[in-house]
């Protein structure tokens, strides 16, 4: 689970305080942000050891997301931006998706590094994440699942075996 500092209840955010029956491991994030990543159960269908190429710029959210496919039963490899992703999609390391932030630093998005990746490897399932907003992000093209942040763990496990299940 995800909370924004300022969380508002009536707009679907659960206070802190109903996080206290929970596992939660919360971390501070950027933007002022909170995440806390809540022991919910969630599992993700086929990831036995599927690897999974995580592009995030941000340590603290590409950290909590790796800790997270993990506890999902996936193993990771990590990029903090386009070149390094490009990087280990020539090379011939297994990787079986991509889980990308779309706005990141180095002068190219997600969207283009997905498209790319499609290129490179080609059938490799890709989801994109963002926490801008639809003006930002309406140049993903259909086909892609993208993952708004702030999201849940569960549906993080959701959207990738969506992927994996094709």
């Amino acid at each position: 689970m995800c909370l924004r500092a300022g969380a508002n209840p009536l707009m679907g955010d659960q206070p802190l305080e109903s996080l206290e029956n929970s596992a939660a491991t919360i971390h501070p994030g950027s933007f002022g942000a909170l995440v806390a990543s809540a022991a919910d159960g969630a599992e993700a269908v086929g990831a036995s050891r599927r690897v999974v190429l995580v592009v995030e710029d941000d340590p603290i959210i590409l950290e909590t997301t790796v800790e997270n496919l993990h506890d999902l039963g996936y193993s990771t490899v990590s990029a903090v931006d386009a070149a390094e992703a490009i990087a280990v999609l020539r090379s011939d390391r297994p990787v079986d998706l991509m889980f990308s932030d779309i706005v990141m630093p180095g002068g190219m998005n997600g969207v283009e590094l997905a498209e790319y990746a499609k290129e490179l490897r080609p059938g490799m399932p890709v989801a994109l994440t963002s926490g801008y907003s639809a003006a930002i992000v309406n140049g993903v093209p259909d086909g892609i699942p993208l993952l708004p942040k702030p999201y849940l763990r569960a549906d993080l496990a959701r959207t990738l075996a969506g992927l994996i299940a094709g």
